[in-house]
């Protein structure tokens, strides 16, 4: 089961609750919410519009500029595409706390995919990374590309994807770029 982006703390909702269904977690750049924890650090609607800007109908306004997800090489028509396809985030979904109360993915094999390419990690994202390195319940990998790995290095992410389906990083196991 994969997860990107926001789509982390889905896939731990799913491993809390169907456990005997999935056979790898696999977090793509992705939140790891612990439960209790909300997705915006604060979890306040007034931390997240400081930072992201107004409100529509309940959405941040703007989904933002495909160069923040780290598609700044691509093509014009690919970025375009990406434009196409980005959508407004429901507010609710930032600042609502996650509610993990069987442990969410801890105890199943999983592993934590760091798109390294991006122009800068904040602290407490970098004290997020170090803590999966350090910690042998997860399998780590890293990809040299921005946020959106999927459109910036779609082979490489699915060669990433078999190879831990095939069991070649397993908890505990390291592999960067």
């Amino acid at each position: 089961l994969v997860g990107h982006s926001y789509g982390g703390p889905i896939v731990s909702a799913v491993c809390d609750r169907l456990r005997e269904r999935v056979a790898h977690a696999i977090y793509l750049d992705a939140l790891t919410p612990k439960d209790g924890e909300t997705i915006f650090p604060g979890g306040s609607v007034e931390a997240v519009l400081a930072r992201y800007g107004e409100l529509k109908d309940g959405y941040l306004a703007e989904p933002g500029d495909p160069a923040g997800f780290g598609v700044t090489d691509a093509t014009p028509d690919l970025k375009a595409w990406v434009s196409r396809h980005l959508t407004p985030h429901l507010l609710g979904t930032w600042i609502q706390p996650v509610r993990l109360p069987n442990g969410g993915s801890d105890g199943l094999p999983r592993t934590f995919i760091f798109c390294s390419g991006k122009p800068a990690v904040a602290a407490s994202a970098q004290a997020r990374l170090d803590a999966f390195k350090a910690d042998p319940s997860w399998g780590y990998a890293e990809l040299p590309t921005g946020h959106d790995s999927m459109v910036t290095m779609p082979r490489e992410t699915a060669e990433l994807f078999v190879s831990i389906a095939d069991g070649a990083i397993t908890d505990g196991q390291r592999r960067a770029g």
